[in-house]
């Protein structure tokens, strides 16, 4: 079987979105989610080596080259889950598993808390917990949305891929990219514009989000999660560098909780993907 991903779009509720296809249709159904401003092209390297799994890969709205959510919609951690279970719906995946990085990992959670008979199996790359505010913030937190979605920066342009990638490489969160890695999202999530390449992200999504839950009410939600979950954490990402009061939580509310500790930082699966592929067999017993 080619190791090659087959691209397509996938409408949700009006709402077209970019998936990249793996394995077999007859293959485990999982879906991949990938991280803040990253793209589907983020399971390029762990998706050929685990090829029982039919992995849907998608960029999340206003991601890679799925469409922007319309201006009177915002970008927020209430709707995303449920974007997501729709997209479950029109694949026709009345049960499944999830691979979810950073961002991409609290969506999955939540959908396993929303849907617990839905996720049969659920995989965390580098989480750092699910988000959550202090409800007496609410105040001061939408100001901020305000401010900072009325000075939306515009995108830069790169002369290259690789230009873009040593930039993309600098701005991980645990500065520790590599460069080939970050070419990766760069083919996954750019377009060419008049002098070079341009990111395609909404940028948007550089604000802060609207609306974010409470801590009760993240807890509320991973106690109703109810599968076998993994968490994959780098030696120095975000799950272990700087541990978070929400995945404290999560380490003692998981009912059936994996921890698989690897080298690597927060975008291990795309630095060492063999060794986080060997982490993944195991856990979905492949």
């Amino acid at each position: 079987m080619s190791s090659a991903a087959i691209s397509k779009k996938i409408q949700i509720s009006g709402l077209e979105l970019n998936v990249k296809c793996w394995g077999s249709e007859s293959g485990m159904p999982v879906m991949g989610l990938h991280g803040w401003l990253d793209n589907a092209a983020t399971f390029d390297l762990i998706a050929p080596l685990l090829p029982e799994l039919r992995i849907i890969s998608v960029d999340l709205p206003g991601h890679g080259f799925s469409e922007h959510l319309p201006l009177c919609s915002s970008y927020n951690l209430i709707e995303l889950p449920l974007h997501m279970l729709r997209l479950a719906d029109a694949l026709q995946w009345p049960q499944f598993s999830i691979i979810g990085h950073s961002l991409g990992g609290v969506a999955g959670e939540m959908m396993a808390g929303i849907a617990p008979d839905r996720i049969h199996k659920l995989a965390l790359i580098d989480i750092h917990g699910a988000m959550s505010h202090p409800a007496g913030n609410i105040v001061s937190h939408l100001q901020r949305y305000i401010k900072g979605s009325a000075k939306l920066p515009s995108h830069s342009v790169y002369a290259s891929l690789d230009e873009a990638a040593v930039v993309r490489a600098k701005i991980n969160p645990t500065r520790d990219f590599d460069i080939a890695a970050a070419r990766i999202l760069a083919e996954g999530g750019m377009h060419q514009v008049d002098g070079g390449y341009s990111w395609t992200f909404d940028t948007r999504l550089l604000a802060p989000m609207p609306i974010m839950m409470t801590k009760e009410q993240v807890q509320a939600l991973l106690k109703n999660i109810s599968c076998e979950t993994a968490v994959i954490a780098g030696s120095h990402g975000m799950t272990q560098s700087a541990p978070s009061a929400a995945w404290d939580w999560e380490k003692i509310t998981f009912p059936k909780l994996r921890l698989y500790e690897l080298e690597g930082g927060h975008h291990l699966h795309l630095d060492h993907p063999k060794e986080v592929a060997a982490a993944l067999r195991d856990f979905f017993g492949l």
